[in-house]
């Protein structure tokens, strides 16, 4: 198997949560941060931005299909996910500065 992936998971909720999906939130969250994600997925951190209605999870996996489930979960209790492959700087500033030598050899 390949080097794992860093994905950063953004979840917000579709609207007002009434009461019973809030506490279906926070079980769901407490589970996951406690056993971990599902599937070979590990959590390296997790954020909650006190002022909006917005978490955000950075998620080392095994596959883009591994983060599914996690994602699905939140979907059931009332939020939508963006998924989007992360890298450090470090890594991924050569990789940028090759693909802007491509595009000037076009």
């Amino acid at each position: 198997m390949g080097e794992k992936l860093e994905v950063l998971l953004i979840h917000r909720p579709r609207g007002a949560l009434p009461p019973e999906l809030l506490k279906a939130s926070i079980e769901v969250g407490k589970e996951i941060i406690i056993k971990g994600p599902l599937g070979g997925c590990k959590l390296l951190a997790s954020y909650t931005a006190r002022n909006k209605m917005l978490i955000i999870c950075i998620v080392d996996t095994p596959t883009m299909d591994d983060v599914i489930p996690v994602v699905e979960q939140m979907m059931m209790v009332g939020w939508d996910t963006e998924i989007i492959p992360v890298e450090k700087s470090l890594t991924a500033l050569p990789k940028m500065e090759k693909a802007l030598e491509q595009m000037a050899k076009k």
